[in-house]
């Protein structure tokens, strides 16, 4: 044991074979002679691993997990010379060292001690490569964060694996897996690196500042020639034009990074389906958002752009205009028709056999302060189809996203499911905002089937399929359906709603329609349960403001998301953070608050729930600037 240990750490002392005096002080080893060591770390002076070559010998290659090293450290002399025993105390860190006092006494732990060894390790010259061909820097990707070692492979694109194949197609390639998203499983060994069993340091790299520090390090290590500055505005903030193409650095369409940002043609797809259908947009798409006297009721108002929309059903497939989140969701098949009535709006739509109609209309109520939203569908073939019809609205009361279903004077803050008797007469829903009007939903004729309020994310992102979860309401919505029927061919059947305020003054109801717009895009990067903004962060966003103009924003939308690491409170709340810390800064650049529109996702985009290297692209803010 002791000769593997000494050939272990020839690499950082090249007279650790001659040692004879522990490197800790003599109190410490006569009281306790024999010590159980988990890990030793060498650090630089930002606490970064340097070398974990020890821990490597003993954890990787020369003992199994089930074997205990016992060390008696009293053995060793000073180390690397006899002047250097004091500087080289001074400069080690010993991270979780164990003390085993007695077989059967309990294993307590000894105090950290943390000191600098930059110095001892250019003195003894060890970040030259040894006879392995590697540093301890190198040694140290092992034992890092996986998204360290994505950026060593990004900065190395032309890495060789042992065999000669490309380290980065290696490493793409186990990615891909989902049983392969720790260090030891992306076949990081075909590097020349030590083998998956050493035991990680994964806390020592949460910071993303540390994990460049780090990367840079490792780059001056490995023999490159000139360590590349690691640019924020790359890396952590990319900024998007509609008039160009949408698609992301990172390849994909940019639907999956946004509800928003939905590119020409193309709707917002799982993994496992197909890209390609046709979503509507603009004046087309036939939605609407509404408010009264200047305060909102339904997310977007007063911008031309609304997230509340409609899902068809015909036999096994779904239509809506707007299909973003939804793989069996397609848009309507030839191009919606809009035109204005009575007062109000019609917007026609085609779905195979279906013919879809919405119009929005005055309510005819004295007060001016509702309207009535009514669908029809025909089937207008010969064969009789099974048809249903889901709607969802996006609820916002006076700018607040958090909005309540009220039964008297109780409002309700968790999601939950109403049907039957409890869908007669009006349904109110009330923001606790200060001056924030109440809104009511009631139903004409036939009722749905059930009515869902819950989180937008949650019930735009199920679908059809939408339920109640129990969770809290942080960004309400109301999503309702009417049971499925079997249609028969040349037959229509008709569904009506109401919508809108009882409460007196704030002049008249206003319904507005989306309208195609200029709009580009700014993604903000952040660390894990990372809100603040950074200073990069802010120069983008002055950069934005000041290349669309101040007096030509129309509108800002401020999208936030989380991976899914932790829980789904725990990202709700994370992704509140990111967004008003990003609205507040807007505000201080002079954009007016009433300009801006937040939209928390949490983690209902994460790409993967437990693989952390694709966990950084969850962890992003999205502004969408609407200009003239």
């Amino acid at each position: 044991m002791k000769a593997a240990l000494k050939n272990a750490m020839t690499g950082v002392c090249p007279n650790f074979g001659a040692l004879e005096q522990s490197i800790i002080p003599k109190k410490a080893i006569y009281k306790h002679p024999v010590e159980k060591i988990e890990y030793v770390a060498f650090l630089d002076h930002n606490g970064q691993p340097i070398s974990a070559r020890l821990s490597h010998a003993v954890a990787a290659k020369e003992i199994n997990d089930a074997q205990e090293l016992k060390l008696y450290i009293q053995e060793y002399d000073q180390a690397c010379g006899k002047d250097s025993f004091p500087p080289f105390f001074k400069e080690i860190t010993y991270v979780k060292n164990y003390i085993e006092k007695e077989k059967k006494k309990e294993v307590e732990e000894e105090k950290l001690v943390e000191r600098k060894l930059e110095p001892i390790l250019k003195e003894h010259k060890v970040n030259e490569k040894t006879v392995d061909g590697k540093t301890p820097l190198e040694s140290s990707i092992e034992t890092s964060d996986p998204e360290l070692v994505k950026k060593v492979l990004k900065e190395h694109p032309d890495l060789k694996t042992k065999d000669g194949k490309s380290a980065v197609e290696v490493a793409k390639a186990n990615l891909e897996k989902p049983e392969n998203y720790t260090v030891g499983k992306l076949l990081i060994n075909e590097l020349g690196l030590p083998k998956e069993e050493a035991k990680p340091w994964v806390d020592q790299f949460k910071d993303d500042t540390k994990q460049k520090e780090v990367v840079k390090l490792l780059e001056k290590a490995s023999g490159t020639e000139e360590v590349k500055e690691v640019k924020e505005v790359k890396e952590d903030v990319v900024i998007n034009d509609e008039s160009k193409d949408r698609s992301t650095t990172e390849g994909g369409s940019e639907a999956k990074e946004s509800a928003f940002a939905l590119p020409e043609g193309v709707t917002l797809e799982s993994d496992s389906c197909k890209s390609g259908k046709k979503v509507s947009k603009g004046e087309e798409s036939g939605r609407f958002s509404i408010g009264i006297g200047g305060k909102s009721l339904l997310f977007g108002y007063p911008f031309p752009v609304s997230t509340s929309h409609f899902i068809v059903r015909s036999d096994k497939h779904y239509a809506g205009n707007y299909t973003a989140g939804s793989c069996r969701v397609s848009s309507f098949s030839s191009k919606p028709q809009t035109g204005k009535e009575s007062g109000g709006s019609e917007t026609v739509y085609r779905f195979g056999d279906l013919f879809v109609k919405q119009e929005i209309l005055p309510s005819g109520s004295e007060s001016g302060k509702s309207v009535k939203i009514k669908y029809s569908i025909q089937n207008t073939g010969a064969e009789p189809l099974r048809t249903g019809l889901y709607i969802l609205f996006d609820l916002m009361q006076a700018g607040s996203d958090t909005s309540f279903l009220y039964t008297g004077k109780t409002p309700i803050k968790k999601s939950l499911t109403l049907n039957g008797k409890s869908l007669e007469g009006k349904i109110h829903f009330k923001s606790l905002k200060k001056g924030s009007p109440m809104s009511f939903l009631s139903f004409k004729g036939e009722k749905p089937a059930a009515l869902h309020v819950g989180n937008w994310a949650d019930l735009y992102s199920s679908g059809w399929s939408a339920a109640r979860n129990g969770k809290m309401i942080r960004d309400s919505s109301v999503a309702f359906y009417w049971k499925e029927k079997n249609l028969d061919g040349g037959a229509s059947v008709q569904y009506e709603l109401e919508f809108g305020t009882d409460e007196a003054g704030d002049g008249n109801l206003e319904v507005v329609y989306d309208a195609s717009h200029k709009q580009s895009s700014v993604n903000l990067k952040y660390g894990r349960g990372n809100f603040v903004l950074r200073a990069e962060q802010k120069r983008i966003i002055r950069k934005q403001i000041k290349a669309i103009g101040k007096a030509k924003i129309r509108g800002i939308f401020v999208e936030g998301f989380t991976d899914a690491e932790g829980t789904y409170e725990f990202n709700s709340k994370l992704s509140i953070k990111r967004t008003r810390l990003v609205k507040d800064y807007l505000v201080k650049q002079g954009v007016t608050a009433d300009k801006i529109l937040l939209k928390n996702w949490g983690e209902s985009y994460a790409t993967s729930l437990a693989n952390p290297l694709r966990n950084k692209e969850d962890r992003r803010v999205i502004l969408h600037f609407i200009s003239k």
